[in-house]
């Protein structure tokens, strides 16, 4: 799947100029001209990156930051404002309402495209970040002195879909332990059940996992992810 990019810019000489600058990235490029379109895209559609005009009507560049921030898929997206304007003002209300990287109008060639390979690296993290990717791994399900016998069917850095016989309450803490390819060791950790999506599914968040544990899972992801 590739990275997805949206760019919103109201002057379609920008708009196409950036998104030939980007296709060079292997990304999915969704151009917008209309903010309020952006919007409602961005609310509905999990993106990896987005790239905003500071001056447009209906949500200027700020307004529709803010709005991302506050978004379900999308709120740690990185987010590259578009400005003719570099003042410390207007630079500060752009980092208060959530922008990552700023682009001066005009611009060349050059920088945006050394800017947009930085913006990338982040895209990539996000994306690793948010990847749920199909795992079939027998689980041990510790709950208090009770040991039960688990299955994962999917697995992200930050948790897992589980099948467990009898099910678990929401909020409900447990240690676990499984494996994953390529791991020399088992992984054991903390989870806290977040949702139950039917009889003897659950989903578990990872609480606090250490260090070593989120980078072998970010590894086992980002492997597949680029396959």
């Amino acid at each position: 799947m590739p990275l997805k990019l949206v760019i919103v810019d109201d002057e379609p000489d920008i708009l196409e100029l950036l998104m030939m600058l980007v296709r060079p990235l292997d990304c999915e490029v969704r151009g917008f001209s209309s903010s309020l379109e952006a919007a409602a895209y961005i609310d509905e559609h999990k993106v990896h990156g987005v790239c905003v005009d500071l001056l447009m009507p209906d949500l200027d560049g700020i307004e529709l930051t803010k709005r991302i921030r506050a978004s379900l898929f999308n709120g740690s997206v990185p987010i590259v404002m578009l400005t003719c304007h570099d003042d410390a003002a207007t630079m500060q209300r752009g980092f208060d309402s959530g922008v990552t990287f700023f682009l001066g109008k005009p611009f060349t060639n050059e920088v945006a495209g050394k800017l947009f390979q930085m913006m990338r690296d982040r895209m990539l993290q996000e994306k690793i970040r948010h990847a749920r990717l199909p795992l079939r791994t027998g689980v041990a399900f510790h709950r208090g002195e009770q040991a039960v016998r688990a299955f994962s069917l999917n697995i992200s850095v930050g948790g897992m879909l589980i099948e467990v016989p009898g099910g678990a309450d929401i909020g409900q803490q447990m240690e676990i332990e499984f494996a994953v390819p390529d791991a020399r060791d088992l992984l054991r950790l903390r989870a806290r059940v977040v949702n139950a999506e039917r009889q003897n599914r659950v989903g578990v968040s990872f609480i606090n996992p250490p260090l070593e544990i989120q980078q072998t899972l970010q590894s086992y992801i980002s492997d597949r992810l680029v396959e």
